[in-house]
């Protein structure tokens, strides 16, 4: 009798610390899916904003909308507003700050310009990284071919 209760507790104990720890890797799991999609929320106004002004004006504007809203710390230069509106390659014109997750891979929210359309995606980080280094030097090559041409007078 003894023994069958004390492998009662440590069963029991063994069930709970289990139960304990799938709900722990839930709520961290749960809680990395629910910032993603926050901060891709909060990126949806300046998208829809960039994406009206890119139609009415048929190019991306200067300066970011709603500059302070989003926590991005990029916007796309003169040279990577061009390219995005000459090429018709996705291209990256915002990025946030990276965002810390808990059990998910690290990343950052990234506006990208393809064809007219505006957008907002999630990149982690290594993705990021690698497409923002291809992409750079795509726009040093298309820059570089650029002006190469001679000038065109009317």
């Amino acid at each position: 009798m003894l023994m069958a209760r004390r492998r009662w507790v440590f069963r029991s104990t063994a069930i709970l610390t289990l139960a304990a720890v799938a709900l722990c890797f839930f709520v961290a799991w749960r809680r990395d899916v629910t910032t993603i999609q926050s901060h891709l929320d909060s990126a949806s106004g300046i998208v829809a904003e960039l994406q009206a002004q890119t139609q009415a004006f048929g190019l991306l504007p200067a300066e970011l909308p709603q500059p302070g809203k989003g926590g991005f710390r990029y916007y796309a230069s003169d040279a990577d507003r061009y390219y995005a509106a000459q090429t018709r390659e996705p291209t990256i014109v915002g990025a946030s700050v990276p965002i810390q997750l808990v059990l998910l891979r690290n990343g950052r929210v990234v506006i990208i310009h393809d064809q007219g359309r505006v957008s907002a995606k999630w990149l982690p980080e290594s993705e990021y990284e690698s497409l923002w280094t291809d992409q750079e030097s795509r726009i040093e090559e298309f820059e570089r071919k650029r002006k190469a041409q001679p000038i065109q007078l009317p």
